[in-house]
């Protein structure tokens, strides 16, 4: 029955794995990716790639490479090619040493020096467990950046010693389940886990983090998963967002759509003047710096019926706002003419 387990068995089941782990970035880049690139190239006209780089790269005028090309030199799939090969080698490694150390213990090879402890074989299946499940996810999703297989090769070389270190708090009959369970988490969490560890061992008390939510999360449409991947991204607060490049942000965030993106940065920049009045301002149609100068651009518009709708508009957004109708006036103009917001509006109607 098990004839099929010959002398070279380990490799064979290692190779299995290995093409399970390495399969959706495969499928992603020759699918997903392209697709991703298309949708990005297709949707932005000629004028909207001049108004980026004029404000986003104005150090590029008149020599500003084409939009294709800047986006391969910074996107491209070349950029995959290391952390896809680290990874493999890490996979591989960790594939190749579990299976060999599973065959001895099942007694299908001789027993021999270097082969794996239980503790230390759970803390590895459990992390290529939790990695396949991340990059069919993210294959799913079109979201998979280059810093992600870093990441996963990260979780596959912490696996056993982080198991070793905890689990040693552990009765022994519990050192093996909590092996392949703290594998299995997801990143985020390990780290926080290994954070929080120290801490209460060394008595150094419980981390500032640990329960504050996203500043993100005041944002209509940012979740916790949502802020959390900006985050990835290193943008954690609004002014950070608010003046984020939005196109390059929908590249590096590729299951987030322009459109969104562009939402989000909009409300960010009314929510640096406006704070928490801007909530109040959503059932009167003033949801962000984009809806805002809209209303200024009527304001000072030449049609009378449109200018007194929107002194109307104004002087009930004031009122609800609990300001004055020329300071709310005077905080809405600052808005509509700041550069990122006339930018939104000119990539917006471009498009």
């Amino acid at each position: 029955m098990f004839e099929m387990f010959g002398p070279r068995a380990e490799w064979w089941l290692a190779g299995v794995l290995i093409v399970l782990l390495i399969g959706p970035i495969v499928f992603y880049l020759s699918g997903p990716w392209k697709y991703r690139r298309e949708e990005i190239l297709g949707n932005l006209s000629p004028s909207s790639r001049k108004l980026y780089f004029d404000t986003f790269w104005p150090g590029l005028k008149g020599k500003a490479p084409s939009f294709e090309q800047y986006y391969d030199g910074r996107f491209g799939r070349r950029h995959y090619i290391l952390p896809a090969s680290f990874l493999v080698v890490v996979g591989g490694t960790a594939a190749l040493w579990t299976v060999a150390s599973v065959l001895v213990w099942t007694h299908l090879r001789g027993d021999t020096s270097g082969i794996l402890d239980a503790t230390s074989a759970a803390a590895l299946s459990g992390a290529y467990v939790w990695v396949v499940a991340d990059l069919v996810t993210r294959w799913r999703f079109r979201d998979m950046a280059p810093a992600d297989l870093w990441w996963s090769s990260w979780r596959l070389v912490m696996a056993v010693p982080l198991a070793l270190a905890i689990g040693k708090t552990f009765a022994a009959d519990l050192a093996i389940p909590i092996a392949f369970l703290l594998g299995s988490f997801p990143t985020r969490s390990i780290s926080t886990i290994a954070r929080r560890f120290a801490r209460r061992t060394l008595n150094l008390g419980a981390d500032n983090d640990q329960d504050t939510e996203s500043q993100l999360q005041a944002l209509q449409g940012i979740d916790t998963r949502i802020a959390e991947r900006f985050a990835d991204e290193g943008i954690t607060t609004i002014v950070q967002l608010a003046y984020a490049d939005p196109i390059e942000l929908t590249m590096r965030c590729a299951s987030f759509s322009f459109s969104f993106v562009v939402d989000m940065i909009s409300q960010a920049l009314a929510w640096l003047y406006l704070a928490e009045n801007l909530v109040k301002l959503r059932p009167l149609a003033l949801r962000g710096a984009q809806e805002i100068a809209s209303l200024i651009a009527e304001l000072d518009g030449d049609d009378d019926a449109a200018r007194t709708l929107a002194r109307a508009a104004l002087d009930a957004a004031a009122a609800a706002g609990g300001m004055t109708a020329a300071s709310f006036e005077r905080t809405l103009r600052e808005i509509a003419e700041d550069p990122y917001t006339q930018f939104l509006r000119d990539v917006w109607a471009a498009d």
